[in-house]
Parts: structure tokens; sequence; C-alpha cells
């Protein structure tokens, strides 16, 4: 059972990178120059996405006090694969200064989602997940899951979106982020007010079969 509590982790930071986050910090100038925006107005515009992320970090802090880390997180997916949808509407309209502005916009709300809901609590919650005996290789693993699908994704966006254009790469991102929150929803327990040991309990348990997922 610490095996597959290890190997959920794992999933669970790789998804973190699967929002397409690393797409908005890296590539935000690209993108939006690409579909129509200045050089100069995509850099300025990148630059709101930097501020935007300050500022919804800051809103993602105080909402972890008011709300549990499970429903965060699924509002965190949903939210993003939402924003994604909207980026594959701006991108099937025809080019314009309204469809540039759109793009930032969605990209904006993925930013959002991403740092208010799920920035603040990934790791929270893998520390809160895994029983003490395995905590350090269980972190320093979901780590390393994290930074093989950061360095994945951002190697091979440039490449997918010259290939296949951006309208499939944004799909892809919307799958991947549905499939994250239907991961969550069937695989991670709520980790707010509860210690190490209930949480052990009921994690041996459920993976016997005896306590429903997502209780």
């Amino acid at each position: 059972w610490m095996k597959r509590l290890i190997l959920i982790g794992i999933i669970l930071a790789v998804a973190q990178q699967t929002t397409g986050i690393n797409v908005v910090m890296y590539y935000a100038p690209t993108v939006l120059e690409d579909s129509g925006l200045t050089r100069s107005a995509s850099l300025l515009a990148s630059v709101t996405v930097g501020i935007a992320m300050i500022v919804f970090t800051v809103v993602g802090m105080w909402i972890l006090g008011l709300m549990g880390r499970r429903k965060m997180m699924l509002l965190g997916f949903s939210g993003v694969a939402a924003s994604h949808l909207g980026l594959l509407v701006s991108y099937l309209l025809p080019e314009s200064t309204l469809r540039s502005y759109l793009i930032l916009l969605f990209m904006l709300l993925v930013t959002a989602f991403m740092v208010t809901f799920l920035g603040t609590t990934g790791f929270l919650v893998l520390s809160e997940l895994f029983p003490l005996p395995i905590r350090g290789f269980a972190m320093g693993a979901s780590l390393g899951g994290l930074w093989v699908a950061n360095s994945t994704i951002s190697f091979l966006f440039p490449i997918l979106a010259e290939s296949y254009g951006s309208l499939a790469v944004f799909s892809g991102f919307m799958v991947l982020n549905v499939l994250a929150a239907l991961f969550a929803l069937r695989y991670i327990p709520e980790t707010k007010g509860r210690t190490l040991e209930e949480l052990e309990v009921e994690l041996r348990n459920r993976y016997s079969g005896v306590v429903p997922a997502g209780r």
C-alpha cells in the first residue's frame, strides 16, 4: 500500500505540470506573438502574467485557510481544464486583436486556477499524505517526477506546437486536466485538520477495500 501511495504522489506531482503552467510561464511571449499581438505588446502581456501569479498566490494562501485541500485541487484541475477549453474556442475565431486578447485572458485564467488552487496545495498535500517512514523517499520521488514532467513539457511544447499547432497542444492539456481532476476525485483524501496517524489508517484500509475513496 505504501508503494501505491508513492505512485499516487508521483502522479499528483506530475499533474501539477500538465496544467500547462510552464507553457504560460516560459512561452507566453511566443504564444501571444503568434496569436497576432506585436512583439512589444506580447512582452508587456507576459509581465501581466507574472504579476497575476504573485496576486493569485496571495489569494490562494488566504483560501487555504477556508477550504479543504481536496476541494481546492478539484476546483483547480477543473478550472484549468475549462480555461484550456476557452483557449481552444479562442483559437478557432478569425484572427483579430480581440482573439489575441481572449487568448491572453484564458492564459491568465489558467494561471489563476493553477496558482490559487493547485500551487498552494500541491506539496502541502504530499507532505500530509505520506507516512513518516517513507516521507523522505516519497517526497524525493514526487519531486523527481515533477521535474521530469517540467523538462519534458517545456522541451516538447515548441516542437509539438510547430508540428500540430497550438490548438492541438491546448486540447491535450485540457484532456490531461480532466483526467487529473478524476484522479484527484478518486485517489486524494481530504488531509486538512487530520493527523498523520488518522490518514495512515485510512489509506492502509482504503487499499484493502475497507474505506471508500474520497472519504
